[in-house]
């Protein structure tokens, strides 16, 4: 693979996670619990997207966009650089655990939409879990759990209806049979 080519594939999907993470907190600011924790939470799809067409170079752009998302959101160096490896180790793990146990195939021709549910499943826990076991170990006083909660459903949600959506508009614009 050519090198502008990979360029340009990481800096599509850090770009698409800027303006999903701006589209997101422009349609849903009054769902917002904090700033990590949504109960709708679009970009959450474009995560597994990513990982699932690009590989590492969906996961390397994930991490890019997250970074400018949290330069954005003025949050210190340290913690952004470690939020913005967990969101892109997030969904690779999902995507490694779906292919490995569930012997699921390499790409999106195989799945169904149920594996498509399970899948957006495992990617909100994944997410969830590595973002507040870190919030957990550099603030163990606080109390994570409602913050987990929300951010687990609200990635859930938020790549339901991205996948919704984006089934009923290929739907419609294909060509009738």
């Amino acid at each position: 693979m050519k090198p502008g080519t990979v360029a340009l594939e990481i800096g599509a999907v850090a770009t698409l996670w800027v303006l999903l993470f701006e589209l997101n907190g422009w349609l849903f600011a009054g769902w917002e619990t904090s700033e990590l924790a949504n109960w709708v939470f679009l970009p959450a799809a474009l995560r597994l997207v990513a990982v699932l067409i690009v590989g590492w170079r969906g996961a390397c752009g994930l991490f890019l966009g997250a970074l400018v998302t949290n330069w954005l959101m003025q949050t210190p160096w340290p913690s952004a650089l470690a939020l913005s490896t967990l969101s892109a180790l997030g969904p690779v793990l999902a995507v490694k655990l779906a292919r490995d146990w569930l012997r699921w195939p390499t790409d999106l021709a195989g799945l169904r939409f149920s594996h498509l549910l399970l899948l957006a499943a495992l990617g909100a826990a994944c997410n969830g879990l590595l973002h507040h076991a870190y919030l957990a170990w550099t603030a163990p006083d606080a109390d994570w759990m409602p913050q987990l909660f929300t951010m687990v459903s609200g990635d859930l949600v938020g790549t339901l209806a991205v996948m919704l959506t984006a089934s009923a508009v290929l739907r419609h614009a294909a060509p009738p049979r």
